[in-house]
């Protein structure tokens, strides 16, 4: 409960904060199921269309239970933090990401497509979000993280 309502307020901080907003062609909410239909875990995947090779390859993604979804004024808006290390601070960061699409779609299948998409778009490709980071929430690395 408490890291839902850190969540909410972080989500909350960013939206209204001066975090750069990027821009993808498409967000996918994406449910992952079993053989037997059962939900195994939902996702948003961001995509951003490759002109050359004519086709959709992921630029992001990110749990759908670590983030929130908004839409206004005809824009989806994707909302979360990423946790990245510095090594000149050794501490880990979080960073405000915020990525807004025109298209949302939705699948449920029993494969994963940003696994399918990595198999011919090799993810250290992916240009990375824009993002704020987010100092309040920094705490200094353990060994073993």
């Amino acid at each position: 409960m408490n890291m839902l309502l850190a969540l909410l307020m972080l989500c909350s901080s960013i939206r209204g904060s001066s975090a750069p907003t990027d821009h993808g062609d498409m967000i996918e909410h994406h449910t992952m199921i079993d053989e037997d239909g059962k939900q195994l875990w939902s996702q948003y995947i961001v995509w951003e269309w490759n002109h050359e090779y004519g086709r959709y390859n992921v630029r992001g993604w990110v749990l759908d239970t670590d983030s929130q979804l908004v839409y206004r004024n005809g824009k989806y808006t994707l909302i979360y933090t990423e946790r990245r290390y510095s090594i000149p601070d050794n501490r880990w960061t979080l960073h405000g990401i915020r990525v807004q699409a025109d298209i949302l779609t939705q699948t449920r299948e029993t494969v994963d497509p940003e696994k399918w998409n990595a198999k011919v778009f090799d993810p250290v490709f992916r240009r990375p979000f824009h993002s704020r980071r987010i100092d309040w929430f920094a705490a200094p690395a353990k060994i073993g993280e």
